[in-house]
């Protein structure tokens, strides 16, 4: 049956492009179309994964086969001046077949889908000052993760582009509509609206921008809701004064308007940045900030005013060409419901270069001091939106003293991921630390092996309601030999001072110092390097030690090999835990010919510490040719993660056949 389907609808194909033709030659003098171009495109991937642990024991498998037609189409109406148009006809049918295994008991999904795909665009106007494009399409996207399954999405958007090119104030408005459906790992909808625009202006009076934008979205997640509206509209102005453009200055005004079901936030912002070029050895730099914010969380019912405003100076010197001098002071004043706070920085820094008989020198120093006065009528504090990727392994945030209960986390969009099955938080002495767990649906959404991006809201305890003073300083010095060996070493230390307020005999002042020396040796096919760190700190001391080597070589002209190794102790005295990282990747790429490419690569990632021990492995091989207009992709990967500390093993193979014939 599924062949008698597939037969008609590639029948009714090929004959919507006869009959596109025969339109063609009947419409020559009103509608020109070009000759139809015939694409296609075959996937097969299987994927098999198994899990293993005290309390599971499933294995997954799926096979999918996907086809497309692509059909394409171009030219114009009456004239080429008058309008355009390009069409890209493209069905799509897809047979999956999953097997799913849990103990004794096992059971098996099929599913055939069709997708009518398209990509149509209409240019009204294309040589004139005003130009109107209209598009709609159609497509499909599938996402794929090792430890969590593959997720599907269809996706339909339409709209229309206005731009006007010429006259006072060249203008674009742009519309979209978007609607997707979610399938698979995890399932969702999404319907939403994006209304742009920008007008700019460049005249005696220097250069304007204006541009805004509206959206609004309506998006289901595995039954979550987040209903959301955002509204951004910005002013930007350049322009240069004196001779030989001497003198800069930018200025920028910028309002935002963010709703969604969890967060409401709403705030202005301007600055001022003017750029000076006294000499061609002296520049100065000015910038002034004002910006005020306005949040509320649905999720505590708690809203905070922000309100701040800063001056910034800077001077930059260069003497001689070896000595490069900076010279800085800055204000900042933060305020927030309950709280404000004042800082003072001044500070300078010193950059010397040299070239030596047998390679050359760095040296720089820096002096920063700030003056911060605090003033709290609370007991906690916020932080909203602290950006943090998210890994396998912990991670720190950066205030002490958190309160767990109030920790939210968040993507950029807003939608928020509760903790279980999605990531695990740690709380060590007065630090707070936090992972992701592999295989959740925050892992699935954003890829935490590469960092998943999120934003974290949380509140903290206040340790210190006083004002103080804070002296940082640092030295740094590097030999560079012959161009083959860097000798390093820095010293940084940074001490705050009590000045006056409310201290109790049990508060700590901060303290950090750290010393780093490290050497790197590079040859023509290796890189090796060795660094050690010794950090004392009020807050994380710790010592760590890396070494790491790479390897490339060329063994033929068409082929490449690289091996890299890298092993970092890390032992946090205060919790008297050491952690241990190993690293090793190998790759090896070769040109079979002039149409084909070979390339393989493995990876070992293992973690071991107390509170966290893991190893993650994988091999990827793929096999790319192409000969004239076809071409053709095999792949397998393999990738396993062992987490011993919840004693479970996810084992994932995946075999991929991809052959395109492209659009001709």
């Amino acid at each position: 049956m599924k062949t008698v389907i597939h037969s008609i609808l590639m029948f009714l194909a090929i004959t919507t492009v006869l009959v596109l033709t025969e339109v063609r030659a009947y419409t020559a003098d009103y509608f020109h179309m070009d000759r139809p171009k015939l694409g296609m495109e075959l996937d097969f991937e299987y994927e098999e994964e198994t899990r293993e642990g005290p309390y599971v024991s499933r294995k997954d498998q799926t096979t999918d086969l996907t086809e497309r037609l692509d059909i394409a189409t171009g030219g114009w109406i009456y004239h080429p001046a008058l309008a355009t148009y390009s069409l890209v006809i493209s069905p799509e049918w897809q047979q999956s077949r999953e097997t799913n295994s849990s103990g004794p008991s096992s059971t098996v999904t099929t599913s055939d889908s069709f997708l009518q795909g398209y990509d149509a665009e209409l240019v009204l106007l294309p040589r004139k000052p005003y130009t109107l494009t209209l598009f709609a399409r159609r497509q499909t996207d599938s996402l794929n993760n090792n430890f969590s399954g593959r997720t599907k999405t269809e996706e339909t958007s339409y709209g229309s582009h206005f731009v006007l090119k010429s006259g006072l104030f060249p203008t674009s408005i742009s519309y979209m509509h978007l609607d997707s459906q979610t399938s698979g790992y995890f399932t969702g909808d999404k319907d939403r609206d994006d209304l742009k625009f920008t007008s700019s202006n460049t005249s005696k009076f220097g250069s304007f921008q204006l541009s805004g934008s509206y959206s609004t979205s309506d998006e289901t997640l595995n039954e979550n809701v987040l209903d959301s509206e955002q509204q951004l509209f910005s002013l930007l102005h350049s322009r240069s004064f004196l001779e030989n453009n001497k003198a800069i200055l930018r200025s920028s005004l910028i309002y935002t308007d963010t709703k969604n079901t969890n967060n409401t936030n709403r705030g202005v912002s301007a600055s001022q940045n003017l750029s000076f070029r006294h000499r061609k050895n002296l520049r100065t730099q000015y910038r002034l900030r004002y910006g005020k914010r306005k949040l509320f969380n649905e999720l505590n019912a708690t809203g905070t005013d922000e309100n701040t405003a800063s001056g910034h100076f800077n001077l930059t010197h260069l003497l001689y060409e070896n000595l490069t001098t900076s010279v800085n002071a800055s204000a900042i004043r933060f305020r927030t419901t309950g709280s404000e706070e004042v800082r003072y920085d001044s500070g300078a820094a010193f950059l010397y270069y040299r070239n030596l008989p047998v390679g050359s020198i760095r040296a720089e120093m820096g002096q920063q001091f700030n003056v911060t006065k605090v003033d709290s009528s609370s007991d906690f504090s916020r932080v909203n939106d602290e950006p943090v990727s998210l890994t396998s392994a912990f991670t720190d945030l950066k205030q002490e003293d958190i309160d767990i209960n109030s920790i939210i986390v968040k993507d950029s969009s807003g939608f928020v991921y509760p903790e279980p099955g999605n990531y695990i938080i740690s709380r060590t002495g007065s630090l707070t630390r936090i992972r992701c767990i592999i295989g959740g649906l925050l892992d699935a959404v954003l890829d935490c092996s590469a960092g998943a991006p999120v934003l974290i809201d949380y509140e903290y305890r206040i340790l210190y309601p006083f004002d103080y003073w804070t002296h940082d300083q640092s030295y740094g010095v590097s030999l560079n030999l012959v161009k083959t060996m860097d000798i390093y070493y820095r010293f940084s230390k940074s001490r705050q001072y009590f000045i006056k307020g409310i201290r109790s005999s049990t508060d700590e002042l901060y303290y950090d110092k750290s010393h780093l020396f490290g050497v790197a040796l590079k040859m023509p096919w290796s890189e090796t390097g060795l660094s050690f760190e010794n950090r004392d700190s009020s807050s994380l001391p710790l010592e760590r030690a890396t070494i790491s080597e790479v390897i490339t070589l060329q063994p033929t002209y068409y082929s490449v090999m690289r091996f890299s190794i890298a092993y970092t102790a890390t032992k946090f005295i205060e919790r008297d835990e050491t952690e241990k990282l190993t690293n090793i990747i190998a790759s090896y790429e070769k040109v079979i010919s002039n149409r084909a490419k070979f390339s393989a690569n493995g990876f070992y990632n293992s973690i071991s510490s107390p509170s966290q021990s893991s190893v993650n492995q994988g091999l990827l091989v793929a096999l790319d040719w192409f000969y004239r207009i076809y071409s053709g992709r095999i792949t397998y990967t393999y990738d396993e993660n062992e987490d011993n500390i919840v004693g479970e093993t996810i084992k994932n193979n995946a075999l991929r056949f991809i052959l395109s014939r492209r659009l001709f």
